[in-house]
């Protein structure tokens, strides 16, 4: 579920989105950003699938209202994305 928080001036934005069967994810911030944000992303495996969990996550693109993003193979379980930007710039 994606939140937006503000921090002294700062405005972060969490989601996660999982890629079922593809290597390839797109993430759609909750608002649009002014400029384009810093972003961090972590993979989340399910510890129940044996040989899984192994992967590397890359920024593809990232613009003011989404994030594409990559992995290095095909797994289930979530990419966390943090994106944040200063308020009013």
């Amino acid at each position: 579920m994606p939140s937006i928080h503000l921090v002294e001036g700062i405005v972060v934005d969490r989601s996660s989105v999982s890629p079922p069967g593809s290597s390839i994810a797109t993430v759609n911030f909750s608002f649009p950003h002014k400029t384009t944000p810093y972003i961090t992303v972590t993979a989340e495996t399910n510890p129940v699938d044996s040989g899984e969990g192994n992967v590397n996550v890359f920024i593809q693109e990232v613009n003011e209202t989404r994030a594409i993003l990559r992995v290095s193979e095909e797994f289930r379980g979530k990419i966390h994305v943090q994106a944040w930007s200063e308020k009013g710039i």
